[in-house]
């Protein structure tokens, strides 16, 4: 019986480096594929964070299972050479996984990723299969490298079905009108599992990656100088050490002259960053308008914060304006912290609103369209 495999840099046990955002948006994409063909095998790619990990399967549902290949340990004073040999003993692994997990004729679906490129074409020129690209961005856009964007565009073409983050990438890439679905982000609307006292304040959100390319960390921040007294803006971000210790001294410096409470909160994931987000009110999407990324990707921390049942206040951009979220969104069109701020305050909060009903009718068309992928792979 053929099979449904995903691919991609994943973890749920807090042992690899990931990244928060794409692990989340994996989640979603997993539990979905289980539901819709019975069954996923995860394969990850995930490295370890400190020691050594050996060869494990995890079995998280009766239709989930995990593999996580063995991993050296990451140590920042290796030289060059062991540097070398770790990245070639990672690589031989991954095709040690996918060549025994695959057989023809089975679904292999992908998070898009440069470092899979290589694997991904060598287990197509040995078995029979089909290849569903899970496709949230093009990478070389963020860093701006036309030879490298021209070889992920390549890749991108040859799958045989996608999953996209925005219909503007989809339009962009998949020039053969293969069978597609979009998918925003989480569009898994999570119950409310604090309580929620009236609070004085308004607390304001970011979560997000910190990286200065990107600039919405400190787009976010610097809106601290220009809400009152009666708001308290939080930073959750994940980065490099330089990136955390410059944010919290731009925090420090502004904790010293602004009316509004502003601290960064670290790096959380699971069960502690539901919690923190539902105690909050608003979400700040604030990403650099002039990214070429923007044409793209679409900031999956929109759903998250619409899942917990935030209003979210975003740069006004096409992904996201003509996306099918658009029309709630809270806009601002000037990359500057006035107008993030003024935004913020533009918002009412004694008015009804529920994002969780609106990503819950965004799960049902999705999962409906991958159903219909994933069997139409398979005849």
């Amino acid at each position: 019986m053929a099979k449904t495999i995903y691919l991609g840099c994943y973890d749920n046990q807090n042992k690899r480096a990931v990244s928060p955002a794409g692990v989340t948006m994996m989640d979603y994409v997993i539990n979905s594929i289980a539901k819709c063909s019975g069954e996923c095998i995860v394969i990850s790619t995930a490295q370890s964070m400190s020691n050594k990990l050996d060869r494990e399967i995890v079995k998280v549902q009766d239709n989930i299972s995990i593999i996580y290949r063995a991993s050296l340990a990451n140590y920042s004073k290796w030289n060059i050479f062991h540097k070398l040999l770790k990245k070639y003993i990672n690589r031989k692994n991954i095709d040690s996984e996918l060549n025994n997990i695959i057989d023809d004729g089975d679904t292999l679906v992908v998070y898009h990723s440069l470092a899979l490129m290589r694997a991904v074409n060598k287990i197509r020129m040995k078995k029979n299969i089909k290849v569903v690209l899970h496709v949230c961005e093009i990478y070389a856009d963020v860093s701006e490298n036309v030879n490298i964007r021209k070889k992920e565009i390549d890749y991108i073409k040859r799958a045989d079905a996608y999953i996209f983050s925005t219909k503007l990438l989809e339009e962009e890439v998949n020039v053969d009108h293969k069978e597609y679905a979009i998918c925003l982000g989480t569009y898994t609307s999570v119950k409310d599992i604090v309580y929620k006292n009236k609070q004085e304040q308004i607390h304001v959100v970011y979560a997000g990656t910190l990286d200065s390319r990107k600039g919405g960390a400190v787009a976010s921040a610097n809106a601290a100088e220009f809400l009152p007294e009666n708001y308290y803006l939080h930073i959750l971000g994940f980065g490099n050490e330089s990136e955390i210790n410059d944010m919290k001294e731009l925090i420090a410096t502004l904790n010293k002259k602004c009316k509004c409470k502003i601290s960064y909160d670290g790096c959380l994931s699971g069960i502690e960053y539901i919690k923190f987000i539902q105690n909050c009110d608003i979400g700040l999407s604030t990403q650099n308008p002039d990214g070429a990324f923007n044409s793209t990707s679409f900031p999956s921390k929109i759903l998250s914060y619409m899942s917990n049942g935030l209003r979210v206040v975003s740069i006004r951009i096409p992904a996201i304006e003509n996306s099918d979220v658009g029309k709630y969104m809270h806009f601002y069109d000037f990359q500057t912290p006035e107008k993030i701020a003024e935004a913020i305050m533009s918002i009412n909060m004694d008015t009804n609103y529920d994002g969780r009903l609106i990503v819950d009718e965004l799960n049902l068309i999705f999962c409906d369209k991958l159903k219909r992928i994933l069997v139409n792979l398979n005849e």
